[in-house]
């Protein structure tokens, strides 16, 4: 079960480690957004220092509405305790997962300052 907490401006966060190409692990804090269909996105620069290997570019519709297009990167992650594949993307703002990542597991949120996210 991965395990996280809601922010004061309750938004939905857990903890996620990141493997970068030498195999260490690198911890970021990301959001839990239900409104991204992606696996993963990461700030820009990040994936590249996790030595992830670009993939080239893929499309995006952007929380405004607009779309783009968005570098993408092959790496891994530890999701649930297991080494997991996934495709991030690179764009503006904070770590975010995405539905796919979650696809066949079991979100709840209790949705108020410092509640419980869990993910199983």
């Amino acid at each position: 079960m991965i395990v996280g907490t809601v922010s004061q401006s309750l938004s939905p966060r857990i903890d996620l480690r990141l493997v970068d190409g030498d195999g260490a692990q690198r911890l970021a804090i990301a959001v839990v957004d239900t409104g991204f269909n992606g696996y993963l996105l990461l700030p820009r620069g990040l994936s590249e220092q996790l030595d992830y290997v670009a993939v080239g570019v893929m499309p995006a519709t952007l929380a405004d509405g607009s779309s783009t297009d968005l570098p993408a990167y092959s790496g891994t992650i530890i999701w649930d305790d297991d080494e997991v594949p996934v495709i991030a993307l690179e764009g503006d703002g904070e770590p975010l997962v995405g539905v796919r990542l979650m696809e066949n597991q079991r979100l709840v949120v209790e949705m108020r300052p410092d509640g419980r996210v869990e993910i199983s």
